[in-house]
């Protein structure tokens, strides 16, 4: 009888042991899960961001006015986001702009990338692309 006992008291604090071991592995899973998620999130945004830059740079290489007039404030969605291109800055020659990349929209978003992009008028092309 009193090796049952000793036996169930092991048998016991064996699977509480297993139990915590469990616990453990299930939370270490589900943080690199959620890490993943944002890492893979941010990587959409800058897509999302770097999309909206060539749709600002294909509207100004129109031919006519290489002005910000030919570049609106506007957003666009895609599948998995929205993108905004905005804050069009003119100089002689050249034009800056901005492109936000958003998941999975505008507002409220979960994450968010910037890119500042310039854009010579002759030789026309992008001379600067910097992430903000």
């Amino acid at each position: 009888m009193k090796n049952k006992a000793v036996a169930l008291i092991i048998v016991i604090f064996a699977m509480m042991v297993l139990a915590v071991l469990c616990w453990t592995l299930a939370n270490l899973l589900s943080g690199d899960f959620g890490t993943n998620l944002a890492y893979l999130e941010s990587e959409r945004a800058l897509y999302l961001a770097e999309a909206g830059s060539e749709w600002g740079v294909s509207r100004l290489s129109g031919t006519g006015n290489f002005t910000c007039t030919r570049l609106p404030n506007s957003t666009h969605t895609l599948n998995f986001g929205q993108y905004t291109v905005s804050n069009c800055i003119e100089v002689p020659g050249q034009c800056i702009f901005d492109s936000i990349g958003y998941i999975p929209q505008t507002s409220p978003y979960r994450t968010r990338r910037k890119v500042e992009i310039t854009v010579n008028e002759v030789p026309f092309g992008v001379t600067k692309w910097q992430e903000r």
